[in-house]
């Protein structure tokens, strides 16, 4: 999980969770204050469903956004 107004300086990384279950992620995002997730205005994720639920649980208000690199990936695969 990143901060990509830090521009890759200091704050850039705001945690780092080993694997994808769904509950252990949500357990420790919700520690986070809400008054603080509800700032998060935009959250870039790839297409699993597993992210799209952390999301929208502990980032209700914010707008997912399918990061370049999946959709790119997609589109070849189509072509």
């Amino acid at each position: 999980m990143t901060n990509k107004k830090a521009k890759g300086k200091k704050g850039s990384i705001v945690a780092i969770f080993a694997g994808t279950k769904v509950e252990p992620i949500i357990e420790q995002l919700l520690k986070i204050s809400a008054k603080k997730r509800a700032k998060v205005k935009e959250i870039t994720l790839d297409m699993a469903n597993s992210m799209k639920t952390i999301c929208k649980k502990c980032f209700p208000r914010a707008m997912q956004v399918t990061d370049r690199f999946h959709v790119q990936k997609l589109a070849l695969e189509a072509l």
